[in-house]
């Protein structure tokens, strides 16, 4: 484009020049009358360079003014010196005019071009545009805005950002704060995120790029907008930030397992030898209590030992989806006595007493192994934590769709602010038992996990002083979450 306006400034130039000689020349070249007629031929040359330039018509017409004031004045006895004068300087006014209107012409040409070439970005960038006149009315609304927002620009020219429903109401008071700003012309070009709805009441994520264009005066004229629709970028980012999460979570698990197996699982090991060893070394200088007592600790011992292995085992099944699970319908109470009974003779070692009420006709769809594990851990835990001629209580309760099993102590007690940590993985808050008895606190958080694949919650009630009761639910037809499947064998 701008070698072809070379191109054609130059011809101009020449036709200009070769006219300028022709009528200069033209009364001594030709008989008297013809330069005339040459020079109405200029004219029409000049009209139809006018017509097919696009330049305007007064040029044409002042060259025909000047033209016929010329003939009048060499027809009219003036002398030659004069006429000749006056068509020369008649030339020069011509081709300043010309030159004008051409340069002018040019100038709107190349205007239009560059108009014409925003306009073709703006409908074919990525990015929906947006401009705001100094009432934050819509006075531009690109083909991309229509796709991303849903709205026809004839729906929403000419209106204001408040007259209809656009901006999420969360994020009004973000909008409304940036556009105050650009209004006070204190923050003329800015990048903000916020959500806005579509035509179809759909929600989007935008990230606006707005430029504020103002006057010499300092007053605001024009807000251009350019939006980008990252709605999926979010929603990558939220997943991203699950994973890291899930990511931490896999590490503190990793951290707790390693820290299990060094010293929870090492601990009890070193009292076994220990135990052992004497028996080895002065079995024969014991006496019969020494021995009884060293028996019963290496038998203590032997039971805890195995207790955090099982769980150890059954919890590192469930983390990488080996476990089984079997739900199936039973009687509760059935199930649940052979667990119970066994567990009454470890609370009747430490002087706890154990009691259990159960309605026998209650029955439930359920994981048994899961159950009883449950349970077992639960009371084991109460046993821990209350001294000897404490009471643990163990009850059911029915409603609807789920049961409610309930085991209160009367032990220590936890502080309300470790609830939530007893059942977290990566918080080591294990303490020692009434009676010294060591811990992982794993036991807990393989209830919690087993709850939850039952569709069920657990929590804690307690009190520093006064005992904790530790509940679960679980329901009673086998309505389980989709996901407990994923991954059993």
């Amino acid at each position: 484009m701008k070698s072809q306006f070379k191109h054609s400034d130059g011809a101009f130039h020449a036709m200009i020049l070769l006219s300028c000689i022709a009528i200069l020349t033209i009364d001594y070249l030709t008989p008297h009358g013809v330069s005339e007629w040459i020079m109405y031929i200029f004219v029409l040359l000049c009209s139809f360079n006018s017509a097919y330039k696009k330049f305007p018509f007064y040029v044409t017409l002042i060259t025909t003014a000047f033209v016929f004031i010329g003939y009048l004045l060499s027809s009219g006895g003036i002398p030659p010196g004069w006429a000749l004068l006056n068509r020369f300087l008649g030339i020069v006014v011509i081709w300043l005019i010309v030159k004008i209107s051409y340069d002018r012409q040019m100038f709107e040409e190349k205007l239009e071009e560059s108009i014409r070439i925003l306009n073709f970005h703006n409908e074919h960038t990525p990015l929906a545009a947006i401009e705001f006149n100094d009432k934050y009315q819509i006075v531009k609304w690109s083909g991309n805005a229509e796709r991303m927002f849903g709205w026809k620009a004839e729906e929403v020219l000419g209106k204001a950002v408040g007259e209809f429903q656009w901006v999420y109401e969360e994020d009004l008071e973000i909008v409304t704060g940036i556009s105050s700003e650009m209004f006070n012309n204190s923050n003329t070009s800015n990048v903000i995120t916020n959500r806005n709805y579509c035509k179809d009441g759909s929600v989007i994520t935008c990230e606006w790029y707005n430029s504020a264009f103002v006057d010499s005066s300092g007053k605001m004229i024009s807000v251009y907008s350019l939006v980008h629709n990252i709605s999926d970028r979010k929603q990558a980012e939220l997943q991203l930030k699950k994973y890291s999460e899930k990511l931490k979570e896999m590490n503190r698990t990793k951290d707790k397992f390693f820290s299990i197996i060094a010293h929870d699982l090492r601990s009890p090991f070193q009292g076994l030898l220990g135990y052992s060893q004497i028996l080895r070394e002065e079995y024969n200088s014991l006496s019969e209590d020494e021995k009884i007592h060293i028996i019963n600790s290496i038998q203590e011992l032997s039971g805890n030992t195995f207790r955090l292995l099982d769980n150890l085992l059954q919890w590192s099944r469930l983390q990488t989806k080996k476990i089984v699970f079997k739900p199936e319908e039973f009687n509760l109470l059935e199930e649940l006595y052979p667990t119970i009974t066994a567990l009454e003779y470890l609370a009747k070692n430490k002087g706890i007493n154990l009691n259990y009420v159960i309605d026998g006709s209650i029955s439930l769809v359920a994981d048994k192994n899961m159950l009883n594990l449950i349970v077992r851990n639960l009371i084991s835990n109460s046993v821990k934590f209350t001294e000897p001629g404490g009471e643990i209580n163990l009850s059911v309760e029915k409603y609807d769709d789920y049961v409610q099993v309930s085991i209160k102590d009367t032990g220590v007690g936890i502080e309300e602010n470790k609830f939530n940590d007893l059942f977290n993985i990566g918080q080591n808050i294990s303490t020692k038992g009434t009676a010294g008895e060591g811990g992982s606190g794993l036991g807990l958080v393989l209830c919690k996990e087993m709850v939850e694949k039952h569709n069920g919650k657990i929590w804690v009630e307690s009190e520093i002083g006064k005992g904790s009761r530790f509940c679960f639910t679980m329901q009673v037809d086998g309505n389980f979450i989709s996901d407990n499947h994923d991954g059993m064998e």
